[in-house]
């Protein structure tokens, strides 16, 4: 008896709970993780393959070898120059030049560009406005500060030399080749960028040691200069970080904003359709006919006032662990984070008003697409082709702006207003008349169903208790 209790309580359990929606929900949650995993590490799965994407500017500044300031810096070098019959030298920035244009190895590893400028300001200003993720500097007085390390005779002299070259090389920034760049637009991508730009210089110093070396013209120099100053490393880097990003949680905010806002959208719009409000059975019962048109507006009113606290919220929190707002002022960053929150909420309504409860699955999707796609955490120039579809979506602007707020980089403020205020009107405008309509044709059907029982119950009603009552008026 024991047995059969128990194939029958397994037969219940196995009724109640492994039935087919079960089935297609846990399904359905498997590809949702095993997706949100694919485009994740897709996104960023070795970004240095694809950094010859990146666009680098470079400037030659470099004068060469002045002979005649030779003469009165360097006499011994010049006489050994002269000794050599050596009447011209290639200025290192030339050569630099010619490195990342002819050497296959070096020339594919950027994207290299020669802007038909001399000026510093101005590549300064292209790196600023995202025209280069890169700027390179080649200064004017590179390849005079090679002789700072001139022929010596003695001990003391050994020294001095030394000591010279490396204050031209490494104290003094006019003698060093200076890497523009802007960690405000993307923090991760620009530490991948000047890693590898490192690793280019350390290589391409190599090839200048041994071009020095062995050049016909430098040899007789540089045999009586000091080789581990003078040719080891002739090519030094000073960093300009246009916006600095002081802090690692700094650039976490600046797309997480953006997930917290949708992720909290979400969830008030799943609570907002679980509540009585437009339940038409509900008004039906209480006698209570609220119009569709003011269950759109009572929803709306309700969304922003969740908007509007949830804004306030996170710029608080991000003000408490003490993070800097370029634009010097917290309401720029709070109405901004309010702005295109209602973007995000205006596309879940969408959905919402298409989908029913269902709405949850695709904008579960569209956040983990738009997380991957959209420039949070690798910008499209370090990843597949693929994930450029991030530029048709919201949250790529939203990360975009919060960005140029928090760290002043790469301002395209109004470009992103544009965008979103467009993701706020579009799915406004189809989502309000649609949900108002389907809220009536809610109404007319339940409407339409109580008259017909109300007919039905009166049909079956027996004849009799029809007839109509005898009134008798008087006493008669």
């Amino acid at each position: 008896m024991t047995l059969v209790n128990s194939m029958k309580g397994t037969r219940e359990v196995s009724r109640r709970f492994l039935n087919a929606i079960l089935g297609v929900s846990l399904v359905i949650g498997c590809l949702l993780v095993s997706i949100y995993l694919l485009l994740y590490l897709g996104s960023s799965w070795n970004p240095i393959d694809y950094v010859d994407n990146v666009d680098v500017g470079v400037i030659v500044l470099d004068s060469g070898f002045d002979f005649e300031e030779m003469e009165k810096r360097f006499p011994q070098s010049m006489a050994i120059l002269k000794a050599g019959n050596v009447t011209t030298l290639p200025s290192i920035g030339g050569l630099f030049k010619e490195v990342i244009k002819d050497e296959p190895r070096v020339r594919g590893v950027f994207n290299w560009d020669f802007p038909n400028t001399n000026s510093r300001d101005k590549l300064r200003e292209m790196v600023n406005d995202g025209d280069y993720w890169l700027g390179v500097v080649i200064p004017p007085p590179l390849s005079m500060s090679l002789l700072a390390a001139h022929p010596v005779v003695n001990l003391t002299d050994l020294v001095d030399a030394a000591r010279r070259h490396v204050n031209y090389t490494q104290s003094t920034d006019e003698y060093k080749i200076e890497l523009i760049y802007d960690q405000g637009r993307h923090s991760t991508a620009i530490s991948i960028i000047l890693a590898v730009m490192d690793a280019l210089i350390q290589s391409i110093n190599a090839g200048f040691a041994n071009e020095f070396l062995n050049h016909e013209a430098y040899t007789p120099l540089l045999a009586q200069m000091v080789p581990p100053y003078a040719v080891a490393q002739p090519l030094q880097t000073i960093r300009t970080n246009l916006h600095p990003v002081s802090d690692s949680g700094e650039n976490t905010a600046s797309y997480i904003f953006s997930v917290v806002m949708w992720i909290g959208s979400l969830v008030a719009m799943a609570s907002l359709l679980r509540a009585t409000v437009g339940d038409v059975s509900d008004q039906l019962a209480h006698h209570d006919f609220v119009p569709p048109g003011l269950v759109a507006v009572y929803r709306i009113v309700l969304m922003e006032v969740f908007l509007l606290t949830q804004s306030i919220l996170i710029n608080l929190i991000y003000l408490g662990f003490g993070g800097d707002i370029e634009s010097g002022h917290w309401g720029t960053l709070f109405f901004f984070t309010f702005y295109f929150s209602n973007a995000f909420m205006a596309i879940i309504g969408l959905l919402a008003v298409l989908l029913g409860p269902l709405f949850q699955l695709p904008a579960t999707i569209l956040l983990v697409v738009q997380l991957t796609c959209c420039e949070a955490i690798m910008p499209h120039v370090l990843q597949p082709a693929f994930f450029k579809l991030g530029v048709a979506l919201p949250m790529r602007y939203a990360v975009r702006g919060t960005r140029h707020i928090l760290f002043g980089s790469y301002n395209r403020i109004m470009e992103d207003c544009l965008v979103l205020m467009a993701w706020i009107v579009g799915p406004l405008l189809v989502g309000i008349p649609l949900g108002i309509w389907k809220l009536q044709k809610r109404w007319e059907t339940v409407l339409n169903s109580a008259a017909g029982d109300v007919m039905a119950n009166a049909a079956s009603l027996p004849a009799e208790s029809a007839t109509p009552a005898t009134i008798t008026i008087g006493g008669g």
